[in-house]
């Protein structure tokens, strides 16, 4: 039985930033998406900043194992839930799931609005998250299921952890500024997914539990320009890939379980509703 990692998708930014941090502090098989068919770069992404050591004796590419997916074909999502058992063998158990996905085109007024732009937001940062829990989520582990020793940087509190990358955005009671309609909505829906995936994790007896989370302000492609300005201006934080995926992981894997189900920032602070 192998446990194993998944990081979705893990090709540039923040989300390969979590799965080198991950690689780094853990033992286990890193299952890693990419959208195109470029395992090897991915591959090699991951590891650049480790080619000059050996991590714990073990040949540095074996435990990362890239599949394709995109997020708005689901056909990619099961072909690539199906390559799992083959990459792992029979019966693998998912320990630590990063599900982060995103695009955004900031909407200032509803004049702005383009529905195609406005359904590409809506699948890949909500409808994308809820199709992958459907095709990986049977990896979690139940109750009983017998797990793997090697709990380095692994969730402290309960067996498994489902992470759904999230946003501030998404909060409705927090929206004091306005605009950003698609993207905020699409956050919105995604923090209801996440705690309805929770109630299920919680009712079908699984060891595990599902949290959305805020990385902050990142210096990603995702929010660039004059948006990381105002950023800096307004004296809040602005944080590059590395320390934002260090911060996250941190605070998921401490996760207590009673804080489940809910959206978390960076400083473990709660993200409300």
């Amino acid at each position: 039985m192998s446990n194993f990692i998944l990081c979705s998708p893990a090709s540039s930014g923040l989300s390969l930033a979590i799965a080198q941090y991950l690689f780094k502090t853990t033992r286990l098989n890193l299952v890693c998406t990419t959208r195109e068919s470029n395992s090897h770069e991915v591959r090699s992404a991951i590891i650049r900043p480790f080619r000059a050591e050996m991590v714990r004796g073990e040949l540095l590419s074996d435990r990362i194992k890239v599949v394709r997916i995109d997020m708005v074909n689901e056909k990619s999502m099961r072909a690539a839930a199906q390559q799992v058992p083959e990459l792992l063998g029979m019966s693998p158990v998912l320990r630590f799931a990063w599900i982060c996905p995103g695009v955004l085109y900031p909407e200032r007024n509803p004049e702005e609005l383009e529905v195609e732009k406005v359904k590409e937001m809506f699948n890949v940062n909500a409808i994308g998250p809820l199709l992958m829990l459907k095709h990986f989520g049977r990896f979690l582990p139940r109750g009983g299921t017998e797990l793997s020793q090697h709990t380095e940087g692994l969730p402290t509190q309960v067996g498994a952890m489902w992470v759904n990358m999230s946003a501030r955005l998404g909060s409705i009671s927090d929206n004091d500024l306005g605009g950003w309609y698609s993207y905020r909505s699409s956050k919105a829906a995604l923090n209801q997914i996440t705690k309805t995936f929770d109630i299920h994790l919680k009712q079908q007896g699984y060891n595990a539990m599902c949290i959305g989370m805020h990385p902050g302000t990142v210096k990603t492609k995702l929010a660039r320009g004059q948006f990381w300005r105002g950023v800096q201006h307004a004296g809040k934080l602005l944080m590059e890939p590395a320390e934002a995926a260090e911060k996250v992981v941190t605070v998921a894997r401490n996760m207590e379980l009673e804080r489940r189900g809910r959206c978390w920032d960076y400083k473990g602070n709660e993200v409300l509703p």
